[in-house]
């Protein structure tokens, strides 16, 4: 079981921070809130989690956020289906194969996996794919995967802590 990364970030009074949660893939709706905000380098940015998964840009939106990282100040947590990704290529043993056989084939082309199997011309028909496309996206997709593995899970900065899910009691960080 993955234990909590918490990070701690400086946010000078000086500059707008603004935080975002749930784009699920959906770069139309990123890129439109970011441009109707006028978002610059001059500016925080929050991610809260789930980035990826449920939408067809899912794999795109990630490299474009980690290219934006580069140049902005860009802080993104890991949301429960922002895992999915190096949890599947790590071979997790805390998720069962039946998880992954029901989220890849429910969501299709929504799923990042599938979407890292079409960019690489890997077919994706059955269970028993799953081992040439964990080697591939291990072999493929390191960038990704090390950006991913890299996000805290928690954030915190003086009085504010940011989550994507549920924290029980803020002592026991």
């Amino acid at each position: 079981m993955e234990r909590a990364k918490v990070n701690e970030i400086d946010l000078p009074a000086s500059r707008r921070v603004l935080v975002m949660s749930d784009v699920h893939g959906n770069r139309d709706f990123f890129w439109s809130l970011l441009g109707a905000l006028d978002f610059s380098p001059e500016d925080e940015l929050i991610v809260l989690g789930d980035l990826l998964e449920k939408g067809e840009g899912s794999l795109t939106l990630l490299r474009e956020v980690m290219a934006l990282s580069n140049t902005h100040r860009v802080h993104m947590l890991c949301g429960n289906c922002d895992n999915l990704t190096y949890n599947f290529a790590d071979g997790n043993p805390d998720i069962p194969q039946s998880f992954y056989e029901s989220y890849i084939f429910k969501w299709g082309e929504k799923c990042i996996l599938r979407q890292m199997a079409d960019e690489l011309g890997l077919p994706l028909r059955s269970p028993a794919d799953f081992p040439a496309l964990r080697r591939a996206i291990r072999a493929h997709y390191r960038p990704e995967l090390d950006f991913l593995r890299s996000l805290p899970t928690i954030l915190r900065s003086g009085p504010f802590l940011f989550v994507h899910g549920g924290v029980p009691r803020e002592h026991d960080l």
